[in-house]
């Protein structure tokens, strides 16, 4: 049996573009495909009304979920 692939939170993946990380690098530290990451991001765009990767970190940070 393979072992379980970890779950990676939407917090972990804008902390991750909060560092400096690109989708394929996310995808590597988290063992997930690329087009998922890109997926989530898209997604969490969509729901926090951010129009690119930037400003949904910017949201986060100002929001207290991420560090930078």
């Amino acid at each position: 049996m393979p072992p379980p692939i970890p779950q990676i939170t939407n917090i972990q993946i804008v902390q991750f573009l909060a560092d400096g990380l690109v989708v394929k690098e996310i995808s590597v530290e988290t063992g997930t495909k690329p087009r998922t990451i890109e997926s989530r991001i898209k997604k969490l765009r969509a729901i926090t009304g951010t129009k690119t990767a930037a400003h949904l970190v910017a949201k986060y940070f100002k929001l207290g979920l991420i560090t930078c």
